[in-house]
């Protein structure tokens, strides 16, 4: 796992210096060793976290003959098959890393090379013969990719601050990703929170050459039934078999690995299957909170017995609060979803004992485990509307962000759909189920553009690399070509997982709600100084908001009515991306710092 930056250009030179610079910036991605390629108007830049071939992996990586060279963030978990068949075609290898094997699949292949890879990734690779550079993002979108063009020169990096870090990248604010920020707890690829950033979608190549850009999607879910009626003992018994596969290729490491443990159907499965897996206790870390309705360790601590883990947990109060400067700048775009928090601190506590950690993120979106996905779909309710609703934390829908905003933003916005994000999504879906294509929506939009991001840059802010087997492609393509009146029952989502795990786990884990690893924010935020960072002058200044219904919500939350509690959350997170991006000359510290 690594954090990667650099530029290309179709005329000039590019800067070392200046990639060296932005490397700076990511160094908490990858603290082990530092990689730099310069070549005519091309500079490839890598902070390496060092996972596989631990000695001999650093990065960059050139082709036998030099004129293929790569940074890579991510793991290939399929690397050892991959190399084995490009050895038996003569290709030759310097170093026992995965990210090798992308070296020689693109001499072979070329940009298809991505179609091979089972993993996670964002790489950047730089052809010298066609003086071409390939950009390519895993196919859920677990790890990141931005990038900015600027007339014939095109920059990248793992986050957006690096970019920002070259100095000639201007870091304006783009409206329409503020009002799609404050509608979904998070801005939307292929927008970022800048308007000269975007981002890499998930699944996506950026091919760049001569002054030229084009993207390309190279892989999509299909939601098609290819049985409409299979033995469910059977296919139960194929989701464990793809589980348990997928998490072997994820226990791949040269470094210590544990499992990051909420309690919950999902990550409980991927401990089950990790002790099914190895012989050695896997190591447990979970968060507990302290108010007794949104902690969930005792049901954690039961399956930790169950499998005999060596366990670890921490509970969190509101100082945790504390993390929220660095929580901003970590997270480099206004980010609202309140379990950042707490996977922040998880993460933290999981660094202290391992470098690698396994997860649950993916199984919802797999096996349809939210109640938006249980039938049934209200009637005379467009399907946005339908989504939103069912979105969690009382968001600013439509209504509550009209009542909000002043003349001029609301003038800065116009013409910003933000229910675009989500029909371009469901209405492409290929499923004639339409609860089919409200899954399609949370495994192309809310899993990489929220709980992905969360997790990256919660576990990469603690040099910790973070694996999901419910991620896998196989897994994935798995669930979602089964009908989904099998994965779910009436009102009650991600049924037919739940039959297919329950020999792996505690009865209370399979029965029990699910509770989403929200923290309790509503009570945090009651002692906190949210008021005064939120209704402070050069806040209200920015002209974003009518400073009468600012302090007519604050007034109501401070009042306990209103349910105003999440939005305060969402804004005073927006105030402090404020501060920390737009209003400093630098960025290089949260700050608190």
């Amino acid at each position: 796992m690594c954090g990667i930056a650099g530029a290309v250009a179709a005329h000039g030179p590019v800067e070392a210096a200046t990639v060296e610079h932005m490397c700076d910036t990511l160094d908490h991605r990858g603290p082990d060793s530092r990689g730099l390629f310069c070549d005519n108007g091309v500079a490839l830049g890598v902070t390496r976290l060092a996972v596989i071939d631990v000695d001999g992996g650093d990065q960059p990586i050139a082709s036998e003959d030099g004129t293929v060279v790569i940074v890579c963030n991510g793991e290939i978990y399929n690397y050892r098959e991959l190399r084995a068949d490009l050895a038996h075609r003569g290709h030759r290898f310097s170093t026992d890393s995965d990210v090798e094997v992308i070296v020689h699949l693109y001499e072979e292949l070329g940009e298809a090379c991505v179609d091979r890879l089972r993993g996670m990734f964002a790489f950047a690779l730089w052809d010298r013969r066609e003086q071409r550079l390939l950009l390519a993002r895993d196919r859920v979108g677990k790890k990141p990719l931005f990038y900015a063009r600027q007339g014939d020169r095109l920059w990248f990096a793992s986050e957006p601050r690096a970019i920002l870090a070259t100095g000639t990248v201007p870091r304006g604010v783009e409206p329409a990703a503020i009002d799609l920020f404050l509608h979904y707890q998070n801005v939307p690829a292929p927008r970022s929170a800048f308007a000269a950033i975007r981002k890499l979608r998930a699944a996506h190549t950026l091919t760049w050459q001569g002054g030229t850009d084009r993207t390309r999607r190279y892989w999509r879910l299909s939601y098609a039934d290819v049985d409409p009626a299979p033995d469910e003992e059977e296919t139960c018994e194929r989701i464990r078999e793809a589980l348990l596969e997928a998490t072997r290729l994820r226990l791949r490491s040269d470094v210590p690995v544990g499992a990051l443990l909420s309690g919950g159907v999902d990550s409980s499965t991927v401990v089950a299957a990790m002790a099914r897996s190895t012989a050695e206790p896997v190591r447990t870390f979970s968060i507990g909170f302290d108010v007794a309705d949104f902690d969930e360790t005792a049901y954690a601590r039961e399956v930790a017995r169950r499998y005999g883990t060596d366990h670890h947990e921490l509970v969190l109060d509101d100082s945790v609060l504390d993390l929220m400067p660095r929580l901003v700048w970590h997270y480099g775009e206004p980010f609202a979803d309140p379990s950042a928090l707490a996977t922040f601190a998880l993460s933290e506590l999981a660094s202290r004992h391992v470098t690698v950690a396994l997860n649950g993120d993916g199984g919802d979106e797999a096996f349809c485990g939210y109640t938006r996905h249980a039938p049934p779909l209200p009637r005379h309710k467009p399907i946005e509307r339908h989504y939103a609703d069912q979105m969690a934390w009382a968001s600013f829908d439509e209504e509550a962000r009209t009542a909000l905003y002043s003349p001029e933003f609301v003038e800065s916005v116009a013409g910003n759909d933000w229910r675009a994000p989500v029909e371009e999504l469901y209405f492409t879906c290929d499923s004639t189920d339409p609860l089919e294509g409200i899954v399609a929506v949370d495994a192309e939009m809310f899993l990489p553009d929220d709980l992905l991001v969360k997790m990256d840059i919660a576990a990469m802010a603690h040099s910790l690399e973070t694996r999901s087997p419910f991620c896998d492609t196989v897994v994935m393509e798995l669930g979602a070509r089964l009908p989904i009146t099998l994965k779910v029952g009436p009102d009650s989502p991600k049924a037919l997982l739940k039959k297919a795990v329950a020999p792996w786990l505690p009865q209370r884990t399979i029965e029990r709600p699910k509770m989403g690893f929200l923290p309790p924010i509503e009570e945090w935020l009651a002692g906190s100084q949210a008021a005064d960072v939120i209704l402070d002058p050069p806040a209200v200044r920015r002209g974003l908001f009518r400073p009468d219904r600012l302090e007519t919500m604050v007034r109501e939350w401070q009042a306990g009515v209103g349910g105003h509690a999440y939005r305060i959350w969402t804004l005073l997170m927006l105030e402090l991306w404020f501060q920390t991006y737009i209003d400093r000359s630098a960025v290089e510290t949260p700050i608190a710092a």
